[in-house]
């Protein structure tokens, strides 16, 4: 089985440690004031670790993680698991945001956070 161009390992980990450390600056502050408007079903463009799920609104019902490399949906998973128990669903999607697998008008917001350098 060949691995994705969008998979690597030791940048996901790099980045994963990164982005833990960022939740206890402003970073955190800064995902629940962006998030805060935030309704309805959400797609987030590069799931990332999933750090943006934390800082949920109670108005958001469901999300759409797109995240194309696998170490980075895997670190996702503990904290996609929490959501869900949180009662929110989510859905994970292997996709890159230039082919999105969505069809028009599908999605109440967008989030587009820390990922557009790679987009």
């Amino acid at each position: 089985m060949s691995r994705s161009p969008h998979d690597h390992p030791v940048f996901s980990r790099f980045y994963a440690a990164l982005s833990a450390l960022g939740e206890h600056t402003d970073l955190a502050e800064s995902r629940s004031k962006v998030l805060a408007p935030a309704s309805g079903r959400l797609l987030v463009v590069g799931l990332g670790p999933g750090h943006d799920l934390d800082h949920l609104p109670q108005a958001v019902t469901s999300v759409i993680g797109v995240e194309p490399s696998e170490p980075m949906r895997h670190l996702a998973e503990h904290r996609v698991a929490a959501t869900r128990a949180r009662g929110i669903d989510v859905e994970v999607v292997d996709a890159v945001a230039e082919e999105l697998p969505l069809p028009d008008r599908s999605v109440d917001a967008v989030l587009f956070a820390l990922v557009l350098c790679s987009v």
